[in-house]
């Protein structure tokens, strides 16, 4: 389920040619999420996270430099779409 999940994921951003936010921010070297919750999982792209004050909100990227599904970092003004957590 969860691989279909995200394979479903990269196909609407490489559609959508943006972004997706994922309701993290690193600040300070402290990862956050929207929720509160702890960080159990991360998919970190090499090198990152690192704390830089003009990119601090925690995105999933398909871009050339990218590999699918891997996370990186942007500065939060930009807009993008954005995934939601839903309890089952």
């Amino acid at each position: 389920m969860l691989k279909c999940f995200r394979a479903n994921i990269i196909c609407i951003v490489k559609l959508a040619d943006v972004y997706v936010w994922l309701g993290g921010t690193i600040t300070a070297n402290v990862s956050n999420w929207a929720t509160g919750e702890d960080w159990t999982y991360s998919n970190w792209y090499s090198g990152f996270p690192y704390y830089m004050a003009d990119k601090q909100c925690v995105m999933m990227a398909v871009e050339d430099y990218l590999v699918e599904g891997v996370w990186g970092q942007d500065p939060c003004t930009i807009p993008n779409i954005f995934m939601c957590e839903m309890e089952l």
